[in-house]
């Protein structure tokens, strides 16, 4: 098990046929190594259980920085999978991206009209 720090994009939850699912979508902190012809922070989904996305989801937090307790379970066709066991967001991040994030998402303006969009800093927890 590890425990590791991560920018939680959204949570997906839902029941199909009678079976329940969960996952969010996370970016690391760390790009990590790069492939040739691939540069930036990869999504990465994330399975969890179905409570724990119903309890994020009700929360009503996301986008924001969260302690994930992750261990490696085998996917589908016997791959290897990211599981989350306990997702833990930190309050001081939740909310800090939401204006950038309407900033970068709305219609395009004449450049010399906005000043330039930098996001907020991930601020730097103990």
């Amino acid at each position: 098990m590890a425990l590791e720090r991560y920018l939680v994009l959204s949570v997906s939850v839902g029941k199909v046929d009678g079976n329940a699912y969960a996952s969010v979508l996370v970016l690391a902190q760390d790009a990590g190594p790069q492939k040739e012809g691939k540069s930036g922070h990869a999504p990465i989904k994330v399975s969890c259980e179905y409570t724990t996305g119903l309890v994020l989801d009700a929360q009503k937090v996301l986008p924001c920085v969260c302690d994930i307790e992750l261990v490696t379970i085998a996917g589908a066709g016997g791959k290897a999978s990211a599981f989350a066991q306990a997702i833990t967001p930190l309050k001081e991040t939740v909310g800090q991206l939401g204006d950038f994030l309407k900033l970068a998402m709305s219609p395009p303006v004449k450049a010399s009209a906005i000043p330039s969009a930098v996001p907020p800093p991930i601020p730097k927890v103990a």
